[in-house]
């Protein structure tokens, strides 16, 4: 066994799996599989899993039986172009599902026996883009009672698309969803509306303490999540469609600054996470602390 390039898990040197590891768990390049219940414990709640992962045994978040997963947040990284079959079979902890826009085949029962899933977020625009050919007709990519009751988002003005049973000869396994809706532009966390719990989670994917897909944090689609798209969040929150925060040169001699802080609990130093958000004419400013500690700042 190994711990190669300091990642905070433990490798099966032999084959290139991961055997034990958490939610703050580097993924190597080198390793390309997860095995069972090998990610169940961490500080965060969301796990991105790399492009580089091929293979995956049962349960690698864990299930009600075997070492129940604090991970309820699960991504799969852009860039990864294949789910193979039974990828997240049996990882009943997961809540939240997001799906790279990069992706063009997708296993059988991938996500069967994932019954807490509420929430799928797919970003392929198309899904009749995706190759289905090694499924069974008779079988899902997720289990009946998650095709009820869960939220399916999927990319603006495609909506129809996941919603068409079939398309010639071929099956859109993504229709037997009850629920389906387009992805709200500023809605980060995925829970329908945009707010501040939506700014909190682009400070998260900032600071490196959110592990889930950093892709929808992008809001204003420049390749990075930074400040800017804060910005873009505050906008929408205040009906402007603008790309940029306008306030009118009458409102700023009225108001010079905004500032939004929220003051983290009482935790250890490793685990708290206070921050500021400064908005004026001239700069757009957030900082991350700990106790007073500046671990981020950035214009």
């Amino acid at each position: 066994y190994d711990s190669r390039e300091d990642c905070n898990a433990i490798i099966e040197t032999a084959t290139n799996k991961l055997v034990i590891g958490t939610s703050k768990t580097i993924v190597p390049k080198s390793v390309d599989k997860l095995g069972i219940s090998s990610i169940t414990n961490g500080e965060s709640a969301a796990f991105t899993i790399p492009a580089n992962i091929k293979f995956f045994e049962p349960s690698v978040f864990g299930n009600d039986i075997i070492s129940k997963s604090h991970i309820t947040d699960v991504s799969f990284e852009e860039g990864t172009t294949k789910i193979p079959a039974k990828a997240l079979y049996s990882n009943s902890g997961i809540e939240k599902l997001t799906i790279p826009s990069t992706l063009t085949h997708i296993g059988d029962s991938a996500f069967v026996r994932c019954y807490n899933l509420e929430t799928v977020i797919c970003h392929v625009k198309n899904p009749y883009t995706m190759d289905y050919s090694n499924i069974d007709r008779y079988n899902l990519l997720f289990d009946a009672e998650v095709l009820q009751k869960a939220t399916l988002f999927v990319p603006r003005g495609s909506k129809e698309l996941y919603e068409q049973r079939m398309i010639g000869d071929n099956y859109n396994y993504w229709s037997f969803f009850q629920n389906i809706m387009e992805m709200i532009n500023g809605d980060v966390n995925g829970d329908g509306t945009v707010d501040v719990a939506d700014i909190a989670t682009i400070i998260s994917v900032m600071s490196g303490s959110h592990g889930g897909s950093s892709k929808i944090a992008d809001v204003n689609g420049d390749g990075v999540v930074d400040v800017a798209d804060i910005s873009t969040v505050i906008t929408i929150m205040a009906g402007d469609t603008d790309d940029e925060f306008h306030v009118s040169p009458t409102e700023w001699n009225k108001t010079s600054k905004v500032e939004y802080r929220y003051l983290d609990a009482s935790t250890p130093p490793d685990f708290h996470r206070s921050y500021t958000i400064s908005i004026s004419e001239e700069t757009k400013e957030i900082s991350i602390d700990s106790y007073r500690n500046i671990l981020l700042s950035r214009q």
